[in-house]
């Protein structure tokens, strides 16, 4: 998972900087905010990133910047609207 991810990458450095930075402000990390950190993560740089954000903007996974972990059984993310299969 990302945050597993996360936690041992030193290429996510910046993104962890970035969320703890933003939740000591008492915002949400966005995706697509964060994302922007990964310029490291890839040899890609900012073409990695430009990627990524195109993929969050095709699938609308800004819809799920809201979507948290709990103890309960799995659900399933169903995508409406314009663009939805």
């Amino acid at each position: 998972s990302l945050s597993t991810l996360a936690g041992l990458r030193p290429s996510y450095r910046r993104l962890r900087a970035r969320r703890a930075e933003l939740r000591a402000m008492g915002e949400l990390p966005s995706g697509w905010e964060l994302a922007r950190t990964l310029t490291s993560y890839s040899e890609r740089g900012a073409d990695y990133v430009r990627t990524l954000h195109s993929i969050m903007k095709a699938n609308n996974l800004d819809a799920v910047d809201d979507a948290y972990l709990r103890d309960m059984e799995p659900i399933a993310l169903v995508p409406v609207g314009d663009g939805a299969h």
